[in-house]
């Protein structure tokens, strides 16, 4: 929209020309001078008529709404200025993607790994939920990442998550865990639901270490 010389207006920095009028002295006749030739001025113009800044920023509202779908159910101020109602636009992405990443965290956090099943296939589900949740502008540290592994692993993993804990990062951290898993899983019986992930809503008790 910036293309179409409309920014000013959505940002608020073409501000609305105040209305001056013309005093008198009581009892002194008053002469007014001729109106002028109005001079059609630029979009991007600070010192536009009131009528000129008027068609603008309506036709900035209209070029907004047209490329919003269903303005009025998302909650887009249309009563006022451009600027009030991009404002509003703002407003309302930035909650629905706040919450967006807290729902990203959670869903990462929830899964837990269960004995049997494929490790593989769970730490690249972890793997994909993480880079999502960077995707979504919640900053999880490589160190954040480690940790939530570490604690979606069940007890029966206690003896190797002890000394994990470390200085390693999570690329590290994840090749012991596999190696791990290839030593242990030799002597398993065949595996049942090998493609399963545990996924919880309600997230069980998990580790407390830090």
């Amino acid at each position: 929209m910036n293309q179409r010389g409309t920014m000013e207006y959505l940002e608020g920095s073409i501000k609305q020309p105040v209305m001056t009028s013309n005093t008198s002295t009581p009892g002194k006749a008053t002469t007014l001078p001729a109106p002028a030739t109005p001079t059609k001025t630029s979009w991007s113009s600070t010192s536009s008529s009131l009528e000129e800044w008027t068609n603008c920023d309506a036709w900035t509202m209209e070029l907004l709404l047209f490329n919003t779908k269903d303005a009025v159910g998302r909650g887009i101020n249309i009563d006022g200025t451009a600027a009030e109602a991009w404002q509003s636009y703002i407003d309302i992405y930035e909650n629905a993607s706040a919450m967006a990443q807290q729902n990203a965290v959670q869903d990462l956090r929830n899964i837990l790994y269960t004995d049997h099943t494929d490790f593989d296939l769970f730490i690249t589900t972890l793997q994909k939920k993480f880079s999502n949740v960077n995707a979504l502008g919640e900053k999880l540290t490589d160190e954040d990442f480690k940790l939530i592994i570490l604690n979606a692993l069940p007890q029966s993993w206690d003896s190797v998550v002890a000394g994990l804990y470390g200085n390693m990062n999570s690329a590290e951290t994840i090749s012991q865990l596999q190696s791990w898993y290839a030593r242990i899983s030799r002597n398993q019986p065949p595996k049942i639901g090998q493609n399963s992930i545990a996924l919880y809503t309600t997230t069980p008790k998990q580790r407390t270490n830090s």
